[in-house]
């Protein structure tokens, strides 16, 4: 039922912003985050927790740099990544 949860989720945020902002939001929404901003800072106006709490960002990002970091250095690595920077991937997708 997740997905369910989630088209409904979503197609909510995206009403409640057009019903707020008028149709001039729809060049927004190339911009993925849009929603997650707007709930954000709704969720602090409303004194609730955010639908994507600064948390599970961290941990995404955390996975996506120990992916990286293998991939660089074809060997298992830590998670999280230990002594890593985005700089060392410079040239890697060239």
């Amino acid at each position: 039922g997740g997905k369910d949860l989630g088209r409904k989720l979503i197609l909510k945020a995206v009403w409640d912003r057009l019903k707020g902002e008028g149709p001039g939001l729809i060049r927004e929404l190339g911009n993925p985050f849009t929603f997650l901003y707007a709930d954000l800072l709704d969720a602090i106006r409303e004194e609730r927790p955010p639908l994507a709490p600064g948390q599970a960002g961290l941990e995404s990002l955390l996975q996506a740099l120990s992916l990286f970091q293998a991939g660089l250095e074809q060997r298992r690595v830590p998670y999280p990544p230990e002594d890593f920077s985005l700089d060392k991937m410079t040239g890697f997708f060239d």
